[in-house]
């Protein structure tokens, strides 16, 4: 939206600046005469209505972006504190940082403990409320590898012989 504004601006601005050159021009008989000195105009040309008129709508696309881009950080800034706030609650409730739970309950289905990795994922879906949204996704995914670590587990029988040579 902002770049939208921006161009829209710039392009405004050009249109008023350069205006429409379709004149025809006839040739004159004889040439202006030479004005005279108090009639030259002045070294420093003054600006027009519209270059003033498109310095100051670039100005205000200016400003507008300015602010927009602050409200976006104080925002950004915002959500990083509320995630961090709601990761230290959750730590103080399960008494231990919830990423090194998360690490120790998949390294518990590699290893086949499924009944400690449940442990843990039962502790954090008991605060997956309180913790940032992007960890819903992360105790899905332990979920889904419990459960296929269960499927793969009951699809061989433990009880297989030994194959002889």
């Amino acid at each position: 939206m902002n770049k939208f504004l921006v161009t829209s601006a710039a392009i405004l601005g050009a249109m008023l600046i350069l205006g429409c050159d379709n004149k025809t021009e006839t040739p004159q008989a004889s040439p202006p005469p030479n004005p005279t000195p108090s009639a030259m105009p002045s070294a420093t040309p003054t600006p027009t209505a519209a270059e003033k008129q498109a310095a100051d709508v670039s100005k205000a696309v200016t400003d507008k972006a300015a602010a927009t881009a602050d409200q976006a950080a104080a925002t950004t800034a915002d959500a990083k504190d509320s995630a961090a706030a709601k990761l230290d609650e959750a730590k103080k409730e399960l008494g231990e940082d919830p990423q090194t739970l998360l690490d120790k309950a998949m390294g518990y289905v590699k290893e086949n403990k499924l009944t400690d990795a449940e442990a843990i994922l039962t502790k954090l879906e008991s605060v997956k409320g309180k913790l940032p949204a992007e960890w819903a996704s992360r105790i899905d995914s332990l979920k889904t590898a419990i459960t296929s670590a269960k499927a793969g587990a009951g699809a061989l029988p433990g009880n297989l012989p030994a194959m002889g040579k």
